[in-house]
């Protein structure tokens, strides 16, 4: 009854409400941290924000690359390896089917360049727009139908001659085929049984997109699981999938920092926690001791989510290593406590030292959140809100949780007490000695500084051959320099990409460079799209030169009335705009380019 007592009377409503306050605080935050915070691996973020030379308007380098990159975080290379060349086909066929079920992917290509139904509908209503033809007026003379139709013929003869038969009365021209010919920068993987394969035959090859927004891990981890999911009901016996991509290095490096995190701090937590056992040894000071940390890091994950919307990986990493000194403040406690002396009293005793302390070091870290590195000022955040959440704790909840379970008189042990007053005598001899031995260890051990940024990359070295074999073998496009062209709109910088055509040509004649991708490739400008429509033949010029044009070939000039229909309708369209092809694979290229 005493000790009920004695509970009642340390737990006066002040303290019942700073008690209730930090445990409605500290479940609600967790919740939050559980459920809505991921880490990032994207390296970029400690580059500088804006690195590039000051001019009037700067041009923020890495929001470029970001743009870059973020298009890309949705394509997923595939290879299907083992077995023989018959049940590679057969699994690829099969793969391609059944990712395609899952409904998250927008495109799976395996050699049979079908592209999604919105793509198709988009690039065929205006195909006659976005043809690349110098000369619209030209392509539908007599004798440029003529040759166009007689091509046709002998496509028609060929295997391919069904595919070809499909699209023959809408499009003899072959206009939808020219565009996506002209749209690739790089050339076609090898085919054998109607699908990709290597180079050396020995792996059957895939292209698998999703629509993600940004650099969204939890969305690649449910792409690659389906992936997996899918080849598990299709493999044979002796077949494997190979997988990379944007999305398998983010995941990858994720669970990687993941779990090196974990571990490390389990491993430093339970030595610092049975180092503190041994010093005080009290159970319930250890508990009370690990309690400011783990606010502090539960702080400074939600408040650096907060601010930023994103959390690194790095970033996480370093931070419960700075954060780790919200431990020194309940030990300093502790270690001032005297006989008959509260854990409040302490606290209250050296407080002004305390909070001096934590504060000059906060104004230290503050410094980092000044930079233009986006990954440093996410590391400053998280150790100044970690590190005062850790002082507030330790200041007004610490003293009331020993109040309510006192623990046994906390004397510091003797062992201490000695090591603490051990006086190390040091004199000029031994001051020279320890120089001279130290700059000799550094002469014959000298730190190898890392400049390369890759190393930091906790993606593994097999993973990136990977990726450099599927993309050789794939022929992807290996973009190495970046060329930018600002305008005031869309239209501007797409007449000003179009300008540079000639010139990067030549610089591909005179073997510079291999290829290049611009934004008018993809889609030529208003005016542009304006001019060819007008060009576009009348119902009335385009029946008489199909009467003619016919002449000589297997065909009847009354096959091709959908394609005088299609004609028509294109002199109607509206100029298409980058804003029309949001959600579609083929805006999602665009995006890259133009923006």
């Amino acid at each position: 009854m005493n000790n009920k007592n004695k509970i009642t009377l340390a737990l006066n409503p002040t303290a019942i409400s700073i008690l209730a306050f930090s445990l409605f605080a500290i479940i609600f935050a967790s919740g939050y941290v559980l459920t809505n915070v991921t880490t990032s691996s994207d390296i970029q973020q400690f580059l500088p924000a804006n690195s590039a030379q000051q001019t009037e308007q700067p041009i923020d380098k890495v929001s470029i690359l970001k743009a870059i990159n973020e298009t890309n975080n949705g394509l997923f290379l595939l290879a299907i390896k083992g077995g023989d060349a018959t049940g590679r086909a057969t699994a690829s066929k099969k793969l391609r089917k059944q990712i395609l079920k899952t409904k998250s992917f927008v495109f799976v290509n395996n050699g049979k360049a079908r592209l999604p139904l919105k793509d198709k509908k988009i690039l065929n209503h205006y195909r006659y727009l976005l043809t690349d033809s110098n000369d619209t007026q030209q392509r539908f003379t007599i004798e440029n139908l003529h040759k166009a139709l007689q091509q046709r013929y002998q496509e028609l003869l060929t295997p391919f001659g069904s595919m070809v038969k499909k699209s023959l009365r809408n499009d003899p021209t072959a206009e939808l085929q020219n565009i996506l010919k002209n749209t690739q920068a790089s050339g076609q993987p090898k085919k054998s049984h109607s699908v990709w394969v290597s180079k050396d035959t020995k792996m059957a090859l895939l292209v698998a997109a999703i629509n993600v927004n940004g650099m969204d891990i939890n969305q690649q981890q449910t792409a690659i699981t389906q992936i997996n999911n899918a080849f598990d009901k299709v493999k044979t016996t002796g077949l494997q999938l190979l997988i990379t991509g944007p999305g398998v290095f983010a995941v990858q490096a994720r669970k990687k920092i993941k779990a090196d995190s974990q571990r490390i701090s389990i491993m430093a937590s339970i030595a610092v926690m049975l180092l503190i056992l041994l010093a005080f040894r009290s159970l319930w000071l250890v508990v009370l001791a690990g309690l400011p940390l783990f606010v502090a890091v539960l702080s400074g994950v939600l408040f650096t989510h907060l601010i930023f919307n994103d959390l690194q990986g790095i970033t996480l990493a370093f931070g419960l290593t700075l954060i780790g000194v919200a431990l020194d403040y309940p030990v300093h406690v502790f270690s001032h406590l005297q006989q008959n002396q509260t854990v409040k009293q302490s606290v209250e005793k050296i407080w002004t030292t305390l909070r001096l302390g934590v504060i000059t070091t906060c104004l230290g870290f503050f410094a980092l959140t000044l930079t233009s590195f986006n990954g440093l000022a996410q590391l400053g955040v998280m150790a100044i809100s970690g590190l005062l959440a850790a002082a507030l704790l330790t200041r007004f909840v610490i003293p009331i949780l020993t109040d309510i379970k006192k623990p046994a008189v906390v004397t510091v042990p003797t062992w201490i007490q000695k090591l603490s007053r051990l006086k190390i005598n040091l004199n000029l001899t031994s001051i020279a000695v320890s120089i001279a031995v130290i700059s000799t260890l550094f002469v014959l051990y000298p730190i190898q500084w890392e400049s390369d940024l890759a190393k930091l990359s906790p993606v593994s070295l097999e993973q990136i051959n990977i990726d450099n074999k599927l993309r050789q073998q794939l022929q992807t496009d290996d973009l190495l320099n970046v060329t930018v062209l600002r305008g005031s709109s869309a239209d501007d910088v797409l007449i000003k990409t179009k300008q540079l055509d000639s010139f990067f040509n030549s610089l591909i004649k005179q073997k510079y460079i291999h290829a290049y991708r611009a934004a008018y490739q993809l889609l030529p400008d208003t005016k542009t799209q304006l001019t060819r429509q007008q060009l576009l033949p009348s119902t009335e010029q385009l029946n008489k030169r199909l009467q003619q044009a016919v002449v000589n070939t297997a065909f009847k000039a009354s096959t091709f009335q959908p394609f005088i229909k299609d004609i028509q309708q294109s002199k109607q369209l509206s100029p298409l705009t980058p804003e029309s092809l949001n959600g579609s694979l083929y805006g999602q290229q665009l995006a890259s380019l133009l923006f």
